[in-house]
């Protein structure tokens, strides 16, 4: 790759291009409508009372959007049901805060700038994922272009076009991740803390700083030095932010929803696959995605023996890796579910890959590549 696209910033200019683009196809088969990314739904949302300038989609459940939407009118709320929208599971939407507080704050509390904020909060932190990706692949002694692949996971595309907090959850990790290997270990622990409230799963991470810490412990070893307080702090802020939404709500968000994410292993991927072989336009669209999802780790695996990510990389990536073929038919039933619940499984093995001394990553990176640009046609047509 030529030494002069050997920046973070190529990498941020490209992303912010074909996110642009994408939101301008969001938009334009919208009609420009901002709202549309919030993807309310009439069984949860009332047309009569919502704020002015929220579409309201006729006989339909909506989107999890809608219920980010309704935090970032008021995140301190403790009403079931407020501006004309119900939320269906309380204490586990209010979890994730960091998202609708966000918007709330920089929203200054108008509810017409709401939808307008929260895509744009998507869209800077896919920028700065890009500019994160250029440092990273640096930090790791690769071409800064390596790391644009950071934010091309084809997932993205789907927390973009219905306001989700993936996005935000992925770019404040991967900077915690950045910063530990920069030896900057207490903005590393804000971020860490800060992705926890965003989405739940970034947990995951802190648990194998503690699983790395333990081995190095009783290995006598200081190399890859994880801190105690890099784990300890997150876990902490996520229990007492637990206990708040409990006296909030009279449950803990961990155990509100009815139905578990979490089955044997296996069985609802290889399930899913099997079902969704070549019968409807929209299996043949999950087939096609899940078969690009087991390349991908059969990718990952090769790439692992040459490897130069951190024990605290390759341990979250096999964590995240766990969670992903024990995921329920809860998750297993579409795109728009199983390609987000993955995110973080694919990231952390993008850096797995970008850190190979292999290059056969090129290969990868460029299936990648045209899954991403699959998606992002499939989304378009699919809003037309």
């Amino acid at each position: 790759m030529p030494s002069r696209l050997n920046s973070p910033l190529v990498s941020l200019l490209i992303i912010s291009v074909t996110t642009s683009l994408f939101i301008f196809g969001r938009l334009y088969q919208s009609r420009f409508d901002f709202s549309s990314f919030v993807v309310a739904g009439d069984r949860f949302c009332d047309p009569a009372l919502v704020p002015q300038g929220l579409t309201v989609l006729k006989n339909s459940d909506g989107f999890d959007g809608q219920f980010y939407y309704r935090l970032a009118l008021n995140p301190f709320t403790s009403q079931l049901t407020d501006y004309g929208i119900r939320f269906d599971v309380p204490s586990l939407r209010h979890q994730r805060i960091l998202y609708p507080f966000l918007t709330w704050a920089l929203s200054l509390g108008r509810a017409r700038a709401v939808p307008v904020i929260m895509v744009l909060i998507n869209f800077f932190c896919l920028c700065a994922l890009g500019w994160i990706g250029g440092h990273y692949a640096q930090t790791l002694k690769q071409h800064a272009l390596w790391g644009v692949f950071l934010p091309l996971y084809a997932g993205f595309l789907l927390t973009l076009s219905r306001d989700l907090t993936e996005i935000l959850e992925i770019t404040l990790l991967l900077g915690s991740l950045l910063l530990i290997r920069r030896g900057r270990p207490i903005v590393a622990t804000a971020l860490l803390s800060l992705a926890i409230l965003t989405k739940e799963t970034a947990l995951l991470v802190a648990v194998a700083a503690l699983l790395v810490y333990v081995f190095n412990w009783r290995k006598r070893s200081d190399a890859e030095a994880v801190r105690w307080y890099f784990f300890g702090v997150p876990v902490v802020i996520f229990v007492i932010w637990q206990v708040v939404l409990f006296f909030n709500w009279g449950v803990f968000p961990i155990h509100a929803s009815g139905n578990s994410n979490l089955g044997i292993p296996f069985v609802a991927p290889v399930t899913f696959l099997m079902g969704s072989f070549l019968r409807t336009p929209f299996q043949r669209h999950y087939f096609i995605e899940a078969i690009f999802l087991i390349g991908f780790t059969i990718g990952i695996l090769y790439h692992l023996r040459a490897t130069t990510a951190s024990s605290l990389e390759i341990v979250a990536w096999l964590l995240y890796a766990a969670v992903a073929v024990s995921l329920s038919r809860v998750v297993w039933t579409e795109d728009w579910t199983f390609l987000r619940a993955v995110s973080q499984f694919c990231v952390l093995g993008t850096i797995v890959i970008i850190a190979s001394k292999y290059k056969a990553k090129a290969f990868v990176f460029a299936c990648s590549g045209f899954f991403w640009l699959y998606l992002f046609v499939r989304l378009l047509r699919h809003y037309s």
